[in-house]
């Protein structure tokens, strides 16, 4: 024979279904009137009070995961940041380099257009000089010539010439 209690009474029915009515106040909630979902409720908390308190369920695992992934987009946002602001260093890191760069080859530049102007300067004072000489030149071999043409036509007359030239140091 089994040990188990065959009654037809009401804990008959418990030991068959301990379980059955644990969710029987979720069931009709919306339908039964106040008293009946008190009723229930009363119900619940003697035959299961010890069950419905493990009966909630637990979402630690659940929001350990939400916080992982806020975790994880917060990371996220922050490396994108940082890479944003070392965009922002090497840019300015490049932009540096360049006006230095820049700064570098404009000194140069001046530097060599002032050589060049130098250089100029000097061709421009050596061709005045030699223009200058070519011009004393020519003046004097005027003069030469204008002595000889005096000699051919007068010689006191070019001699007269030379003593006025000598006295205001022309020659």
């Amino acid at each position: 024979m089994s040990t188990y209690n065959t009654n037809t009474n009401g804990t008959n029915k418990e030991t068959k279904n301990p379980y059955g009515h644990l969710l029987d106040k979720y069931l009709d909630s919306n339908h039964v009137d106040w008293e009946t979902r008190q009723q229930r409720e009363k119900e619940a908390k003697s035959r299961y009070g010890h069950f419905l308190k493990y009966a909630k369920p637990d979402n630690s695992t659940f929001e350990l995961m939400v916080k992982m992934d806020d975790d994880r987009i917060e990371r996220r946002k922050q490396m994108e940041e940082e890479k944003k602001l070392e965009a922002l260093r090497i840019q300015e890191r490049i932009e540096a380099a360049k006006r230095k760069e820049d700064e570098h080859n404009t000194r140069v530049r001046g530097y060599a257009e002032s050589i060049m102007a130098r250089k100029e300067e000097k061709v421009k004072a050596a061709e005045m000089a030699k223009e200058e000489e070519q011009k004393r030149e020519e003046s004097q071999q005027r003069m030469y010539d204008n002595i000889s043409g005096l000699v051919k036509i007068n010689p006191r007359l070019a001699e007269d010439y030379l003593q006025t030239l000598k006295k205001h140091d022309i020659i």
